[in-house]
Parts: C-alpha cells; structure tokens; sequence
C-alpha cells in the first residue's frame, strides 16, 4: 500500500506539475494573444482615422470649418489693423492739430505786424501812388475783403511829406487819429 500511495502521489506530483506547466503556457499564450488584439484594435483605429480623413464629404467639412476659422482670425486681424491706424492717425492729427493752431497763432502775429508795417510805410507815400502800389500785390480771390481794407485805409491814411516829418509830435497825433478797420473773419 505504501507503494501505492507513493505511486498515486507521484502521478498527481506529475498531474499537478503537468497542469501548473499547461496553465501557464496558456496563461502567456492568452496574454500573447491580448497584446495581438490590442495592437490590431491600434492598427484598426489608424486605419479608420486613414479611411475618415480620406472620407470627402467629411473632408470637405473639415476644411469649410478651417475656412470659417481663418476667415474669423483674418476679420479679428484687420479690425485690430484698422484700430491701431485709427489710433496712429489720431494721435498724428491731434499732433498736427496743435502745431497748425500753433502756426496759425505766429502767422497771425506776423501778419498784424506786417499790416501795421504797411501802414506806417503807406503815410509816406503819396496818394496817387498808392492804388498803383495796392495793384500790384495780388492778394487772391480769398482775400478781396483784405485788398477792400488796404484801399480804405489807403485812401483814408494821410500823407506825411519831407516837411511834414520834422516833428514827431505831429507823427503821433496822426497814428492816434488813424483809425483801422476791423479785419474781415474768414468763415
């Protein structure tokens, strides 16, 4: 009997040892397999990304909403293009604005001066000379009110001879008498 039982234990030792072995190569083989599926379920996929970006109709869909996106940044870019030049050009006119205003004042104060200069030259010449003179300068349609002026006060301005500029008492009262007209205001 103790050859049996040490029969039967050594044929299930063999049984046992024969079965771990087939369920471990079935194990790896089963695992071998898993990894074979999972890399087939890779190929797959990637073919079905193949085939859908191939797909025209979903191609074309596609790029009808690329389009839409660079139409969006393109509309975003020239908004931003049009704001920085307004913005550019406002800043240059406000510049420019000032040094005109600027300009317009020292030409304005010139020009006053260069008046009372004519004047003041005007006494000395005689009268009949003096439309000859206001002739001459061509003031331009613009300023036909200006020419108006200088005739007016020409006309009206007295005429200091050689003898007449002896004292200078007399030039005085003249200029106090001498009353301008008002510069016409351009609209």
């Amino acid at each position: 009997m103790d050859v049996f039982i040490s029969v039967y234990l050594g044929l299930s030792a063999i049984f046992f040892f024969w079965l771990g072995r087939t369920v471990w190569t079935l194990r790896k083989t089963v695992q071998a397999q898993a990894s074979t599926i999972e890399a087939f379920h890779t190929l797959v996929d990637g073919m079905k990304t193949l085939l859908d970006s191939t797909d025209e109709p979903a191609m074309r869909e596609r790029f009808k909403a690329y389009k839409e996106i660079v139409d969006l940044e393109k509309e975003a870019n020239e908004r931003q293009v049009k704001e920085e030049t307004r913005n550019a050009l406002k800043k240059v006119s406000e510049g420019s604005l000032s040094s005109i205003k600027s300009i317009l004042k020292d030409s304005e104060e010139l020009f006053f001066k260069m008046f009372n200069l004519v004047f003041s030259l005007m006494l000395y010449v005689p009268p009949e000379k003096r439309s000859a003179l206001i002739e001459e300068v061509d003031f331009g349609e613009i300023h036909e009110k200006i020419k108006e002026s200088v005739e007016s006060v020409a006309a009206k301005a007295p005429y200091i001879s050689a003898e007449d500029q002896k004292g200078a008492k007399r030039l005085a009262q003249m200029f106090t008498d001498l009353k301008l007209p008002p510069l016409p205001k351009e609209d």
